[in-house]
């Protein structure tokens, strides 16, 4: 079972899964050659096994056709192929809540630990693109000095990847990539502006909030659907308590980020495709096929949340902290948006100071 996993990265009924997806749709069919069923099935197997292999270990096509006698443009081949398809499906893995039952379970995860209205956390993914071509190179090279792609990665508390954007050039930064984010923008004015939650006043009181937000880190605008952690906040204080909590929360997005690129090397060692949609595709998959594999991952509850700390340096993928890009468009933030931003900010940290005193009291 460890073997299996570490060559391919899921499980064999996963395997089993995509393959009959792949022959019920007919992505895979007969040929002169290959006229019965079970001949087919045999090939539709090792080509999605070697297209997996690929993904989570970089493996030569060439080497491929050692394994599987299929030769290595026919593993080429359908690897784009792999890409093609399970892209065109993505909507069917990777979605934000669509009902408000489906809301609600998300919200509730983030209730359970003094945040309230929160749909999920929202941070910027770099990759490396070492296929990047020189015309884009001064466009994607960000500050280790090589060119990246970015994506905005929207998470659930329990590591589901909820909605990525587009592919951005590695030196857009977060306050860029979040205007032109589609994920964002539906959240900011479709129905989930009008969803309501409760939260605890400094007195007590149970009050009504109105939208949805997200947690973030300090790089993003000061909209009242993305609450960040205070800057400089005194530690024990109201300010710095909410602070503790919000980022610890938070992490969730970065383990997100690491499970991806351990399990999925194409991503750690650097996508080598020259095609910016090719590479567009790779991330895409690899975070369709991270939410296939929910089910198959161990949970443990436990008091013990993830701490501060800093992305490892040098691992090629990294969070936040890409370059400064003049931004054409204008900033649609207003002042009004920023007040907003600011009560919410001080509505929430009340709660968490109220909820942590009771439950001191109650223990």
């Amino acid at each position: 079972y460890s073997a299996f996993r570490s060559y391919f990265r899921v499980t064999l009924p996963k395997v089993d899964e995509l393959v009959e997806r792949f022959l019920e749709e007919g992505w895979i069919s007969h040929t002169r050659r290959i006229k019965d069923d079970q001949t087919l099935r045999v090939r539709a197997e090792l080509l999605v096994l070697g297209a997996l292999n690929q993904l989570g270990n970089g493996t030569p096509f060439r080497q491929l056709n050692a394994n599987t006698e299929i030769s290595a443009s026919d593993h080429r081949i359908f690897f784009h192929l792999f890409l093609d398809r399970m892209y065109s499906i993505r909507e069917e893995y990777i979605f934000y809540p669509r009902t408000e039952a489906e809301l609600e379970r998300i919200m509730r995860r983030y209730e359970l630990v003094n945040l309230p209205g929160a749909g999920g956390s929202i941070d910027v993914v770099h990759l490396k693109w070492s296929a990047c071509p020189a015309g884009d190179f001064n466009r994607c090279k960000g500050k280790e000095g090589y060119p990246t792609v970015a994506f905005q990665c929207i998470t659930g508390f329990d590591r589901e990847i909820l909605g990525v954007s587009s592919i951005q050039f590695g030196t857009r930064n977060d306050k860029h990539i979040v205007k032109i984010d589609d994920n964002v923008d539906q959240i900011r004015n479709d129905w989930y502006s009008t969803v309501q939650w409760t939260f605890v006043d400094d007195q007590g009181v149970q009050q009504v909030a109105t939208g949805v937000y997200l947690i973030c880190d300090g790089g993003y605008l000061r909209w009242p659907i993305l609450i960040c952690p205070y800057q400089n906040a005194r530690k024990g204080s109201r300010e710095g308590d909410f602070s503790d909590n919000l980022e610890s929360v938070r992490k969730d997005v970065e383990c997100v980020f690491g499970i991806l690129k351990k399990r999925w090397k194409i991503i750690e060692n650097g996508i080598r495709y020259r095609d910016i949609k090719i590479v567009e595709k790779v991330f895409l998959v690899c975070c369709m096929l991270h939410n296939m594999m929910l089910s198959e991952m161990e949970t443990r509850e436990t008091q013990w949340r993830v701490a501060r700390g800093e992305p490892n340096v040098g691992d090629n993928i990294w969070l936040g902290g890409n370059s400064d890009l003049t931004v054409a468009r204008r900033d649609p933030s207003s002042a009004k948006e920023a007040k907003d931003w600011s009560k919410r900010r001080r509505q929430l940290a009340a709660h968490n100071e109220y909820m942590r005193a009771s439950k001191r009291l109650r223990t």
